[in-house]
Order: structure tokens, then sequence, then C-alpha cells
């Protein structure tokens, strides 16, 4: 039995239990993670350290025109930080198939309703999942206005 399975299925009263401490969606999204690596020729990515250290790096590519533009592929990245994946997992699935313009609309409270809540000590994870999407988005369209610029880029 792995460690983290003792700890989900810990007795041990001085040692909190994850089942106690997260959600159901929280534990699934960091055990089975969606969408976890790099995304190559990418329409946009971004991503760094939030400011308690973790990382959360995510890659998008998108179809349609510019009146219809639609996520396809998103991808993410991160540390080990239970809130930092969960909260990378559950937002690729959010905007997968979803219009640019809407992708942008998404809020942290949004994104921890996805997940059934987060304790409040990681509520910067879902901030920092968000920021990095807008700035992916931002990237996305940086990178159509100058589309030549992505001649001399590596994705």
């Amino acid at each position: 039995m792995s460690s983290l399975e003792n700890n989900l299925n810990s007795q041990d009263h001085e040692t909190p239990d994850l089942k106690q401490l997260y959600s159901p969606g929280v534990i699934d999204h960091w055990q089975n993670p969606r969408n976890l690596g790099r995304l190559t020729r990418a329409d946009g990515h971004a991503g760094g350290p939030g400011p308690c250290g973790d990382s959360i790096w995510m890659w998008i590519k998108v179809s349609g025109n510019k009146n219809h533009e639609v996520i396809d592929q998103a991808t993410f990245i991160s540390d080990v930080c239970i809130g930092a994946v969960s909260c990378g997992s559950a937002l690729t699935e959010m905007i997968t198939g979803m219009e640019v313009q809407q992708a942008m609309q998404i809020t942290a409270e949004m994104l921890r309703e996805k997940l059934g809540g987060l304790p409040e000590r990681e509520h910067h994870c879902a901030d920092l999942a968000i920021k990095t999407l807008k700035d992916t988005i931002r990237d996305y369209h940086e990178k159509r206005a100058a589309g030549w610029k992505q001649l001399y880029q590596q994705s």
C-alpha cells in the first residue's frame, strides 16, 4: 500500500485524514490528474510560481475564427501540491470545448465549486490556476495578433 493510500485510510487521530480535509473532487483530481503534461505546438502557454512557491504551467490549442474561438485542448503541469494539481486538472477539464471568451470569465470561486470546495489555506491555488489560464489566453491572443512571431518561438 502506498503512503498516499495509507494517508487516505489512516485512522490515526494525530494526523488528519485527507478525506476530512479535502472534498472527494479534490482528492480525485489529485490522484488522477486529467490533461497532465506539456502540449506541443500550443497556441498559447503561460505559467510560473505563485506566492507560496507552488507553480502551474498551462498550454491550450484553439480552433475556429475570431468570432468563435474554441479551446480544443488544454493541458497543465504543476508540482505535487494537492491544491495546485487538483485546480490545474479541474480547470483544464472545465475549459476544454469552451469558447475562449467564456473561459476568460471563469473565477477562482467557480473552480473551487467545481472541486467541491478547497480548504481556505488552499484558496490561493485556485487563484494561481485562474491567473495562469488568463495569462495563457493573453499569450494566445498575442500570438494570434502577430502570427509571424510563432515561426521564431519554440512551444
